[in-house]
């Protein structure tokens, strides 16, 4: 019982400090109407998101385990990229 105590801990945590980087983010982007601080708001809310989406669909969806870990590990990729674009700018269109 104490590991999964430690374990919401974390994730409450993890999931704090993603909303504050967002709202960081957010703020910077609103000042400077900089296009990278938009994808860094982007890229922490995904990540964000995907932090409770395993917890989420542990309790509410009838997936095995394997299914939602392939489903978080989507949502992380997607906002790695989107952080990756705003580091490196986007695609030439």
């Amino acid at each position: 019982m104490l590991i999964d105590s430690i374990l919401l801990l974390s994730r409450i945590v993890a999931v704090l400090l993603s909303l504050s980087i967002t709202a960081t983010s957010y703020r910077a982007y609103r000042r400077t109407a900089e296009e990278t601080f938009q994808y860094t708001m982007i890229g922490f809310a995904i990540l964000g998101a995907g932090l409770g989406i395993e917890s989420f669909l542990l309790r509410v969806v009838p997936l095995t385990l394997s299914e939602i870990h392939a489903i978080e590990s989507f949502v992380f990729m997607l906002g790695f990229v989107v952080l990756y674009l705003s580091i490196n700018g986007r695609p030439a269109t």
